[in-house]
Parts: structure tokens; sequence; C-alpha cells
């Protein structure tokens, strides 16, 4: 980000999980934080939301849309073209399934997301965080399967090459 013209950035920590690299992701206006692993196998960001049933225990309590001033759902006229409509719910739906037999199932938000450290009053500069913010797409996990359920990171943050 270009501040008085020079440009400006903030070091995020990457922290070793079991096998895996997780980053913290602050979520929504005021900011929510989630953990999520970084995937470089897949393209999805999801973790759970408010209401997700059977979704685990994890680091952070799961995402509150609600509490968001900045979030927005989906509607069926915004889904991107490998995702469905849901008519029951008049929001755009999609799912993924990873090779090790884990799954999720989500519908699509838009809201502010940066990436910092676990505690925004630790470490993190005096500067405004919405300089860091950025309007972003990722799924509200309502359902999800097998290590989703058990891991200690909220979601997974997908890092591979794609459109979307």
């Amino acid at each position: 980000k270009l501040e008085n013209g020079s440009l400006i950035f903030e070091e995020v920590p990457l922290f070793s999980g079991y096998g895996t690299h997780i980053v913290y992701i602050h979520i929504g206006t005021p900011p929510q934080r989630v953990s999520v692993i970084v995937d470089t196998g897949s393209h999805y960001t999801a973790f759970p939301c408010k209401g997700c049933n059977s979704c685990g225990s994890h680091t952070d309590p799961y995402f509150d849309v609600e509490k968001s001033s900045t979030a927005r759902t989906s509607t069926c006229t915004e889904c991107r073209e490998s995702f469905s409509c849901k008519a029951t719910s008049k929001r755009c739906e999609f799912n993924q399934h990873y090779s090790e037999g884990s799954s999720w199932n989500a519908f699509q938000v838009v809201d502010k997301v940066f990436a910092g450290p676990p505690d925004l009053n630790d470490q993190f500069p005096v500067r405004n965080h919405s300089n860091f913010s950025l309007d972003f797409i990722f799924g509200c996990i309502n359902s999800q399967t097998g290590l989703f359920n058990s891991q200690l990171a909220d979601g997974i943050m997908g890092m591979s090459a794609s459109e979307y």
C-alpha cells in the first residue's frame, strides 16, 4: 500500500502447526480473528461460522457474520461459475473435498480481511489496520468432516493459482 508516496507493508508471522503452517487472519469490522492452515494445493479459503453443526473445537470462536458491519453474504446472482445457488436459502454455496478424505460445505461471504499477529493489541503498529484490509471472498463453513473437525486451526486458506 502506498502512504505519502512510500510503499508500506506489514510482516505477517507464519506459525508451525502439526505438519502444517498457520497464519492468523482478521475478518470483518470489527475484526474477528481466525486461524487458517496455509494450503498450496487448493484455492478456497474457508472456516466455520456461527451456526456450523458438528464443526469441532478450534483455536478461535466461529466467525459470526452478524457481528461484522462489512460482511455480505453473496446472493445467487453473485455465484462464481463453480458455485451453485441454493434455492431454499437464496445464497451461493460451494464445497471442497480433499484427497485424505476431509470435506466441507460453505456459503460465500465477502468481507474485509487482513493477515496479522495473533493478538492485534500485541506487536501490531499503531497504524489503522484498515490500511491493510481488502474485500475478500471466503466460505463460511456450515458442515465439515474428517481432519477439519479435529485440527487446531479454525480453517484453511488456499494459496494455489485461481481466478477466484
